[in-house]
């Protein structure tokens, strides 16, 4: 009885080929050398990322940092001003200008400002606090500019003329930012403008 012998089939026969196994070799290499070069790509992407992030971080960045401040004694004193000196210590000293503007505080506002400025003089901070003794009875008394100026209409000032918030305030702030141009005419320059409320925050890094 004559055996037969099993053929391996024909998909084998063809994997197991000269031929084909060559070009696997071939694809093989090939797909090598693109996962190489888009290795190398993202390494090299990478570490210009991180040199351009090392760069960015060890340059000085100045600030400017303004606040206005009507009757905000209390948070003054408890926290916003210790909140200010921690700022001016993390960004560096000689990075920073602080410029304040207070008007018309009946509590103690004003005091409490002289103490942060003695702390920054201490420190060597650039800064101007300006300490309005206009009040708000004085300014209601004042003449009514051509704009920004209501009739108000009903409560304890009926009849009377009143600065509207809006531009009150704004005229404010840009008296908080008038030692900006006052120092870009001097040549000083600054990265960032920083606007501080009158809230509690702290130093988070």
């Amino acid at each position: 009885m004559k055996s037969v012998g099993l053929r391996p089939p024909r998909l084998v026969r063809l994997l197991l080929s000269r031929s084909t196994l060559r070009k696997l070799f071939i694809l093989l290499l090939l797909w090598s050398i693109v996962e190489a070069h888009l290795v190398y790509y993202q390494i090299a992407r990478s570490q210009r990322e991180f040199e351009a992030q090392e760069t960015t971080l060890h340059s000085p960045t100045r600030v400017f940092i303004a606040s206005l401040h009507w009757n905000n004694e209390n948070i003054l004193r408890t926290d916003w001003n210790k909140g200010v000196i921690d700022l001016v210590k993390a960004l560096g000293e000689e990075n920073v200008f602080v410029s304040v503007y207070e008007s018309g505080s009946w509590d103690d506002s004003k005091g409490a400002l002289r103490e942060l400025d003695g702390q920054l003089a201490k420190l060597g901070v650039g800064r101007k606090i300006v300490l309005d003794d206009t009040t708000h009875e004085e300014l209601l008394q004042s003449s009514p500019g051509s704009e920004g100026w209501i009739k108000v209409q009903s409560g304890e000032l009926s009849g009377r003329n009143a600065p509207r918030r809006i531009p009150y305030l704004s005229r404010l702030r840009n008296l908080s930012l008038q030692p900006l141009l006052e120092l870009a005419e001097n040549g000083t320059r600054f990265d960032h403008v920083l606007f501080l409320g009158d809230v509690v925050f702290n130093v988070g890094f």
